[in-house]
């Protein structure tokens, strides 16, 4: 609490002068947040196109029918290994995906909590007689 050196109450200037720069403070971080989620948000699109784009690529892109009835049974064992390296790729791709959730998640439950404790600064419960 501040207190006025000459009269030795409040000095509501200064309080309210020390909560403006909390408020500034608190929202600089919240911005700050808020750009890290949106760049986190478009780091978890770019991994949803990239893994959509490589997967319609490689199966769907030199597939046909006749192809896979004339295929020799080493392009087919060929077939099923690229698949399978392809299935570890979206493993991984989707780990990232879950990690950067992950870190969103943290950070909006972070800024909850400071504004929920900002909010309780600001109005502190009124004592009970």
């Amino acid at each position: 609490m501040t207190v006025c050196e000459v009269c030795h109450s409040l000095d509501y200037r200064k309080l309210f002068q020390e909560e403006i720069q909390e408020l500034s403070w608190l929202s600089e971080d919240i911005s700050a947040l808020y750009q890290q989620n949106t760049d986190i948000l478009e780091k978890i699109k770019n991994l949803n196109n990239e893994l959509e784009n490589s997967s319609h690529e490689e199966f769907y892109e030199d597939s046909t029918e006749d192809d896979a009835i004339t295929a020799t049974a080493d392009e087919v064992l060929q077939l099923l290994q690229e698949e399978d390296s392809l299935g570890l790729i979206k493993n991984v791709w989707l780990s990232k995906e879950n990690q950067l959730r992950q870190t969103l998640a943290q950070q909006v439950l972070h800024l909850s909590q400071d504004l929920q404790l900002l909010h309780h600064q600001q109005h502190p419960p009124l004592p009970r007689h």
